[in-house]
């Protein structure tokens, strides 16, 4: 019986080995990260009032890591993001549930649900702001509606 595990050992450790195309991949990625960090760096040469160089970019969040306030913005942004999220994700979960139980509202609302997602939901968020304010609530309803149509739909398939 040993044999017969000493023969699989050698084919089962030649195909767990990493392949040579691993150094090739990571060579490839760096060197798309460094085209484009070149390109930033010529869009912030040919239009510095527009774009920020990625030196200047590295020194200012630096500076705000240094200073403090980076932690209080990063803790404003995981609240909208996740509260958008809970506003989206949760009931475009449960409704499909609730719509497939009638095959009419099946019917009926399964095309605009389709069709809806096509729709870019940035271009609301000058409507957003107008009823809700430039603060938290008009980003939460936007990163809310984002996700729900894309959960709704997914769910609903």
């Amino acid at each position: 019986m040993s044999d017969v595990v000493n023969s699989i050992r050698p084919s089962l450790l030649a195909s767990a080995r990493p392949r040579l195309r691993i150094p090739w991949l990571m060579l490839a990625r760096g060197a798309v990260g460094l085209v484009l960090v070149a390109v930033w760096e010529a869009g912030a040469r040919s239009m510095p009032d527009l774009v920020a160089s990625p030196a200047a970019a590295l020194m200012r969040l630096s500076d705000l890591a240094r200073s403090g306030t980076m932690l209080p913005m990063v803790g404003v942004t995981l609240a909208e993001a996740i509260g958008g999220l809970l506003l989206g994700a949760v009931p475009g979960m449960v409704l499909p549930f609730l719509i497939q139980l009638s095959p009419r509202a099946t019917a009926a609302i399964e095309p605009l649900a389709r069709a809806a997602v096509g729709i870019p939901k940035l271009a609301l968020s000058p409507i957003l702001i107008l009823w809700f304010g430039i603060g938290l609530g008009a980003k939460v309803v936007l990163v809310g509606a984002m996700t729900f149509f894309l959960v709704f739909v997914a769910t609903f398939a």
